[in-house]
């Protein structure tokens, strides 16, 4: 199911209809369409559209989830992009792969050894979830 960013997104820039009549359509504030838009506009790369279908900027697969890949420290939109190509890129936020994306490296991350940090790194990478997501379920689960 395709998410309601998407939905605008393919709207505004596949199907050229107004802001207001995409709020309409899909029962959702004008304010809501904006901002998504406004979003799209800001893009440092910009959104990439192959065979009349809004694709991952990066491995140009079609995706119902797509979203905005940003610099954590400043806000700025790099691009937008699938769940599986986000949690790939550096924490300097540049548009290459990494091994693996730590966003918040001055946070929890630097503060544990090395050893236990690979080990992370290892099931984030095969679960497909950054790093901060792994530690949350992990919490989650030995705190309920």
């Amino acid at each position: 199911m395709k998410s309601k960013q998407n939905i605008i997104l393919e709207e505004i820039y596949l199907n050229n209809k107004s802001q207001k009549e995409i709020a309409d359509n899909l029962d959702i504030s004008e304010s809501y369409v904006s901002q998504i838009a406004s979003k799209a506009k800001m893009l440092r790369i910009p959104l990439k559209i192959v065979d009349d279908k809004l694709v991952c900027t990066k491995c140009e697969k079609e995706n119902d989830n797509l979203m905005f890949h940003h610099n954590h420290s400043t806000g700025e939109y790099i691009a937008l992009v699938c769940r599986s190509c986000n949690v790939k890129f550096r924490a300097n936020n540049d548009f290459d792969y990494a091994e693996p994306s730590l966003f918040y490296p001055n946070t929890v991350h630097s503060k544990i050894s090395e050893e236990t940090n690979q080990k992370l790194i290892k099931v984030a990478l095969v679960k497909k979830i950054t790093i901060s997501e792994l530690i949350r379920k992990i919490l989650e689960e030995y705190t309920t």
